[in-house]
């Protein structure tokens, strides 16, 4: 990570950042291209959702580009959380109606 192996965990405003172990960032969803180093902003956050990726933006530190993924994330989440619960379920669906005699 950005300080020798600890990584920033929470941050206000934003709430539990979403760490990846396989991630040599240290965050889900960020990434040091080597393209990028020694640029103002080398770090970028990019999600995957519905099997698009998106690329958010570029940082100055791991830490801003997770924290703006954790919100990003858990906006679309909440999103899918309303949108499935605003879709009625097999159970609450009233029976379909018989086929019209011919």
């Amino acid at each position: 990570g950005e300080s020798g192996g600890e990584f920033v965990r929470e941050v206000e405003g934003v709430g539990r950042l979403l760490l990846s172990s396989r991630n040599p960032t240290g965050y889900q969803g960020v990434y040091a291209p080597k393209a990028r180093a020694g640029t103002a902003k080398p770090f970028v956050a990019m999600l995957t959702a519905s099997g698009v990726q998106r690329h958010i933006g570029w940082f100055r530190t791991a830490v801003e580009a997770a924290a703006c993924y954790t919100r990003v994330r858990h906006a679309l989440d909440a999103r899918s959380q309303k949108a499935s619960r605003s879709q009625p379920s097999a159970r609450q669906m009233p029976p379909a109606a018989p086929p019209a005699a011919s």
